[in-house]
């Protein structure tokens, strides 16, 4: 009975310097996932429709994942006609890839507390590595009381890489992918 008391009593006091990572419910509504092509005239838009599932250690981050599926059709540039010849074959090809997914590999803490995320993205059924950059905010309160990070991400990808490829001259290789997502540790 005594080894027993004495191991419940050193698992107690061993327990909270154990780290996991903590998975957050992500708030859509106040979480956005837009891009931007250097062109002629630069194109701005979004996807609307996107999950995604947070698993974050603050103090070792290295135990944390991040994964993400976003609808392929939901893209937005506030031009509907523009919107829809991205979703053809020579852009995203909807009708065959409806998803694009990402799922992080590694995740890196720096000395300026800025986050690397390595992982791997696939659009149009190809994968590549990819690498972004990260920040998490400390932690806040809504109206409610209730506790929420935001998580901004951002990279940049050559979407020939991915076979979206519209031969247009005047349309950059070059997509600049930016991530904020509020959400709450569970």
């Amino acid at each position: 009975m005594k080894r027993w008391l004495l191991f419940l009593i050193g698992t107690w006091l061993i327990l909270p310097a154990i780290s996991y990572a903590r998975p957050y419910k992500v708030d859509y509504k106040a979480s956005t996932l837009t891009f931007e092509v250097s062109t002629l005239y630069p194109v701005k838009g979004s996807f609307s429709q996107f999950r995604a599932k947070i698993d974050y250690d603050a103090q070792q981050p290295a135990k944390s994942t991040v994964s993400a599926v976003i609808r392929a059709d939901s893209i937005h540039t506030g031009i509907p006609r523009r919107d829809e010849h991205l979703k053809e074959a020579d852009f995203f090809n909807t009708d065959a890839y409806r998803r694009i997914t990402f799922a992080s590999s590694a995740i890196t803490k720096g000395k300026d507390g800025k986050l690397t995320i390595d992982g791997k993205l696939t659009i149009r059924g190809i994968s590549a590595k990819v690498q972004l950059s990260a920040q998490v905010s400390a932690p806040q309160k809504d109206k409610e009381g209730r506790t929420y990070q935001i998580f901004t991400a951002s990279t940049r990808i050559n979407r020939h890489d991915f076979q979206v490829s519209h031969s247009y001259e005047t349309v950059g290789p070059y997509v600049t992918i930016a991530i904020k997502i509020k959400a709450y540790p569970q």
